[in-house]
């Protein structure tokens, strides 16, 4: 009897999962840094997110100012995604799958680098006037308040543009090394070719990603320790310069923005006193 039921169960549970794909596993964190937070459907509270943290379709990932979260999408690791900073991003699939193969971009910068995705199958990154999708690539894309950026980094993308109202106003193919601007609800502009120290940005973070899932350091953390020959590229040098100089112009950025708002608050508080003083000013005959 005890075996029946146990042979009872069991089936239960194959059937289940069989008929559940979304609970099976779908993508993992395999990188944080920084303040990173997820949100599953349906929850209204943010859960920190952490190296080996499962995720899901519907799951909603948001990254901080110098913050980042790179996910691996399949259980071989051979597909993975940064989410840079700022970044607000919601993970989905196809409705029969239970593997994640699209992105739902609402601001923020993602780099993907897709190098197993199944035949027939594609990774499309959805921004809220456009699409982009490759089959087995590596790509940038970019959304800006109003304009969206799509940069070809290795091997072809297709991108389709949208109206206001979701009609599809064209479709294209971006060429290896090329990127192009979506005004939004518009059709994309000219291409315009990738610079040389985009490619070695890039370079640098895929590199970090098959790093972390072959569980190594990342390429920089190797030559910090002397692992690796210590003399950096011009190009890697000016990058560090550039990134530097990005974050003093945040922080100033961010010092104009409240100084901005206090002055305003002074003038407004100003103003009203001024007037109530004119208000109530004694009479002289």
């Amino acid at each position: 009897m005890r075996r029946s039921k146990t042979m009872i169960l069991s089936m239960v549970m194959i059937l289940a999962f069989g008929f559940f794909p979304g609970m099976a596993h779908a993508a993992e964190i395999i990188f944080v840094q920084g303040n990173v937070q997820v949100q599953s459907p349906n929850e209204t509270d943010w859960r920190k997110a952490e190296k080996g943290m499962q995720l899901k379709a519907g799951d909603t990932i948001r990254t901080a100012r110098h913050s980042k979260v790179d996910i691996a999408l399949d259980k071989e690791k051979k597909n993975a995604i940064q989410i840079a900073e700022k970044a607000l991003a919601v993970l989905n699939a196809a409705e029969d799958e239970a593997t994640i193969d699209r992105l739902e971009l609402s601001r923020g910068r993602v780099y993907s680098n897709l190098e197993n995705i199944k035949a027939g199958m594609s990774f499309e990154v959805t921004t809220p006037s456009a699409v982009a999708g490759v089959r087995g690539s590596s790509y940038m894309v970019y959304v800006e308040p109003d304009q969206d950026e799509v940069a070809a980094l290795k091997d072809t993308v297709f991108i389709k543009a949208f109206d206001a109202n979701k009609v599809q106003l064209m479709d294209m193919m971006l060429p290896e090394g090329f990127r192009t601007f979506i005004e939004r609800f518009q059709e994309p502009s000219a291409l315009l070719q990738i610079s040389l120290r985009e490619f070695e940005k890039f370079d640098n973070i895929r590199a970090d990603l098959l790093s972390r899932v072959e569980g190594r350091e990342p390429r920089r953390q190797e030559r910090e320790r002397g692992r690796m020959e210590p003399e950096k590229s011009v190009i890697e040098t000016l990058t560090e310069q550039v990134d530097q100089k990005s974050s003093i112009l945040d922080q100033i950025i961010d010092t104009k923005d409240i100084t901005d708002e206090r002055n305003t608050i002074e003038d407004i508080t100003n103003r009203l006193e001024e007037e109530s003083e004119e208000q109530y000013e004694p009479y002289e005959p």
